[in-house]
Order: C-alpha cells, then structure tokens, then sequence
C-alpha cells in the first residue's frame, strides 16, 4: 500500500529521473521551498568513461562515510538513486518521491538530448546508447531498491498539472506551474513523438524491447497515481 501519512520532522527525498519534467519541477520547488530546499545531484547515469568511474569511487566511499548533508531543510531534490542517501538522521521522518515517463518517450527525450549536449561523443544508432549506459535499467538507478508502491508520492510527466496538485494535496505545498523547453529531434521542425520517430526509422520494437523493465515500472507508478488521486478525490 502506498504510504501517504505525514507528520511533523519529515524531510522529502525527491529524486529527479533525467528527461521526466524535472527542470520545470525544480523550478516550482525553488519557487516554494526557497532556502528549505537541498539540491543534491550524484547522477547514476553518467556516459563518460571517467564520470562513471568517479561515480563508482563516490558510491564505494559512501558506503564507508556517508556523505554528510545538511538535513535542516524540507526536501532533498536532483539526481541521485534513494540507495545513496541512507544517513538521515533517524529523528526526521523520510518520504520519497519521485517523477515517472511513459519509457519511449523519456528514451527519445534522453537521447537527443545528450546527442545534442555531446556532439560526437553519442552513438548515432539509439540502440547502443542504450547499451553504453545500461537504460534498460534506468529507472531502477534511481530507485534502488525503493519499490514504486513505497513511495510517499508519484507523479506522472504525461499528467503533470494533475501531479503537481497531488503534490498539494500529499505535501501541503503549492508548486507553480513552469514549463521549459522540451529536448528537440535532430530535425527541429518535427512535430512528431519519438515513438513516431522511431516507428519511421524501424527501431521502435528494438527499443520497447530494451525497455520492457522500464515500461513495468511506469506501468506500476500510473497505477500508483490512480490510486493516490483516488485516495485524495482528484478527477
């Protein structure tokens, strides 16, 4: 059962999965949280080969000596996996959220991104990007061994003013709605999905293939949001 009880001393691990809103998002917690936000960003997904063994080394010595965070605020937002920070004081109450995208979608978002950001560093072909940085898992990076039904909060990219108002309604925090740009196709004047882009170019069963682990948990985490618009009478 999804947990949504609140008390007082809580602390929120919000962990942002790259290419599912977040920029917008952390805009409206900036916004709302002002100084009572922590941005913390140990990315898991990291396709440089140095940036991966850094993060490798970090993850080790953390497991030695945690890394030692301000917990005298309200919620804890970036990249990062739940596994990664487990030295909260034991008198905060720790609740989790996190964002979740339709697994094509957010591929295409990703790739193209990063294609665009990394020019000549990223694979032409989609499919070995996926094989680089392992994104058949990539979810899970994020969640570790944190379960969707555990979190205290999910919220769904496709439906973002209905999450946003979730939010609210679990949290007690109004977050303003921002909107940013959104990753671009290598043609800029495309005003197709990716899973039409993928389609056309004949790699979409390829890639809802490496997906498969992905599609479960957004599978998991829309049916985690019904029910917790259910529970909060969201239409």
């Amino acid at each position: 059962m999804i947990k949504t009880e609140i008390s007082t001393g809580n602390i929120i691990l919000f962990t942002h999965i790259p290419k599912c809103g977040g920029t917008s998002f952390r805009k409206g917690l900036e916004d709302t949280y002002k100084e009572r936000l922590l941005s913390f960003y140990v990315n898991p997904l990291r396709h440089r080969l140095f940036d991966a063994l850094e993060f490798k080394a970090w993850r080790i010595k953390n497991r030695i000596l945690p890394t030692k965070l301000s917990y005298d605020v309200d919620i804890i937002y970036g990249h990062f996996c739940f596994d990664d920070l487990h030295d909260v004081p034991k008198s905060k109450k720790t609740l989790r959220g996190a964002f979740f995208r339709d697994p094509i979608e957010w591929f295409g978002s990703f790739y193209f991104y990063t294609y665009n950001k990394y020019p000549g560093e990223i694979p032409d072909n989609p499919l070995q990007l996926i094989k680089k940085l392992d994104l058949s898992n990539a979810f899970e990076k994020y969640l570790g061994k944190t379960q969707v039904h555990e979190l205290d909060f999910v919220g769904i990219t496709e439906e973002y003013d209905a999450s946003l108002t979730l939010f609210d309604r679990i949290f007690g925090k109004k977050i303003p709605l921002f909107h940013e740009r959104k990753t671009l196709l290598k043609n800029k004047k495309a005003k197709e999905t990716y899973r039409q882009h993928f389609e056309k170019t004949g790699l979409l069963d390829a890639i809802e293939s490496k997906m498969k682990k992905n599609q479960l948990i957004y599978e998991s985490a829309q049916e985690c949001f019904r029910i917790l618009k259910k529970r909060h009478k969201l239409t």
